[in-house]
C-alpha cells in the first residue's frame, strides 16, 4: 500500500562454473607480462596479470573467447569451454607490436572511414588508439600527441594533412624517427600542388604530384618492395565505394623515394621513403577504405608494418644515368 515499505530477502544460487587461469608471456623472450588485461567476450568479467604474468577468472558454465592484451604486443585470444567444477589452463604468448595511432580525418566532414582501418587492424591482432578529428580547427593532433606512438596511420578520405594545417605536425613526427602511413585519394592534390605543396610531401616523401587517374584500373604491388604480390581493385561491394579519382605521383628528381604500387597505365599509385633517414613514410594515392577486398586491406597494413620494422638503411648510393655525360678513368681528363 501507499507509504509502506516491504522487505523481501532473496537467495541467489551461484551458477555452476569453473576457473580459467594461466600465464601471459612475451613470445620472443618468454618473460611474463605483468598488468596484461584479460577480458572475456560478451561478459563484464576481466582481470589483470600479476607480477609473474599469472591470472585467474571464475566463469559460469559455457563457451567463451578469452582475450589477453598488453602494451606494445599483439592481441592474444583463445576459445575455452568451462564445465562445472573444472579448472581450465589457458596460457598466452603475445608477439611484440608497435604502438599504433589511427588518425581519423574524415569525421569532421561526416565521411569517416576509420572503421575499415580498425577492422583490418583487429583482424591482424594489432591493438591501436584512435584520434578523431571532429573539428578542423580544434581537434587536429599536435606533434606531441603523435610522439608516443611507433606508427601513425593517417586516414584522409577526401582531404589531406596539409589541408588541416597539419603538415608541420607530420614533419616533426617523422623528424623524431616515427613511422607513418598516409592514405587518401586527394592527398597528393592538396599537399603536392602549387603553393600548397607541403614540406612532408616534397622533401620527406620526395614526391611530385602528377594528377588524378581512373580508379577502374587494377593496382599491383611493386616488385622488390614489401607490397610485391598484392593485386587489388577499388570500389568493390566490400569497400566504402568512395573512390572517384586516385592520385598519381612520382619520385622527385634526386630523392630516394621508391614506388610501392602501380596503376595499369604505369603511373605510381603509392610511394615510400626512408632510405638514409631516421623515419619511415608510406603513402597511398587511394583510400585504403576503397580497396575492394578486406583481405587486401589487411595485407597492405601488414606489409606496411613489415616495412616500418625492417632495418634502417643508413648508407647507400644512387646512380642517375641521365646526369652522367661521360666516363673517365683515374688520371684522365
Amino acid at each position: 500500500t501507499a507509504g509502506q515499505t516491504t522487505t523481501q530477502d532473496i537467495d541467489l544460487t551461484r551458477l555452476p562454473g569453473g576457473v580459467v587461469s594461466g600465464i601471459v608471456r612475451d613470445t620472443a623472450t618468454l618473460e611474463p607480462l605483468a598488468d596484461a588485461l584479460i577480458t572475456v567476450n560478451d561478459t563484464p568479467a576481466q582481470t589483470t596479470t600479476d607480477a609473474d604474468g599469472r591470472y585467474a577468472i571464475t566463469l559460469p558454465t559455457g563457451a567463451y573467447k578469452v582475450r589477453a592484451t598488453a602494451p606494445e604486443h599483439k592481441l592474444g585470444q583463445a576459445n575455452v569451454l568451462i564445465s562445472p567444477g573444472t579448472a581450465v589452463s589457458q596460457n598466452f604468448l603475445l608477439e611484440s607490436a608497435p604502438a599504433i595511432l589511427l588518425v581519423d580525418s574524415g569525421q569532421w566532414y561526416y565521411q569517416s572511414q576509420a572503421g575499415y582501418y580498425a577492422a583490418s587492424l583487429t583482424a591482424l591482432s594489432y591493438p591501436f588508439d584512435t584520434w578523431t578529428i571532429r573539428h578542423p580547427l580544434n581537434d587536429v593532433p599536435a606533434a606531441d600527441d603523435l610522439l608516443p606512438y611507433d606508427a601513425v596511420i593517417w586516414s584522409s578520405p577526401q582531404d589531406s594533412p596539409g589541408y588541416l594545417g597539419a603538415g608541420n605536425v607530420i614533419s616533426d613526427y617523422l623528424g623524431s624517427g616515427g613511422s607513418m602511413l598516409v592514405s587518401g585519394q586527394n592527398v597528393g592534390f592538396y599537399d603536392g600542388s602549387g603553393f600548397g605543396t607541403q614540406y612532408w610531401w616534397h622533401v620527406l616523401l620526395g614526391a611530385v604530384y602528377q594528377g588524378p587517374t581512373f580508379v577502374t584500373q587494377t593496382i599491383a604491388g611493386a616488385a622488390g618492395t614489401d607490397y610485391a604480390g598484392i593485386w587489388l581493385n577499388l570500389n568493390g561491394p566490400d569497400s566504402a565505394q568512395n573512390q572517384f579519382f586516385a592520385d598519381a605521383s612520382r619520385p622527385r628528381r634526386g630523392s630516394l623515394a621508391e614506388p610501392t604500387f602501380y596503376f595499369e597505365n604505369g603511373l605510381n599509385a603509392g610511394l615510400q621513403s626512408g632510405r638514409c633517414q631516421p623515419f619511415r613514410l608510406s603513402y597511398l594515392g587511394f583510400g585504403l577504405e576503397g580497396v575492394s577486398d578486406g583481405a587486401d586491406r589487411a595485407a597492405i597494413l601488414d606489409r606496411t608494418f613489415a616495412y616500418f620494422q625492417s632495418p634502417r638503411v643508413q648508407f647507400g648510393a644512387q646512380f642517375s644515368p641521365d646526369d652522367v655525360d661521360d666516363f673517365a678513368l683515374p688520371g684522365q681528363q
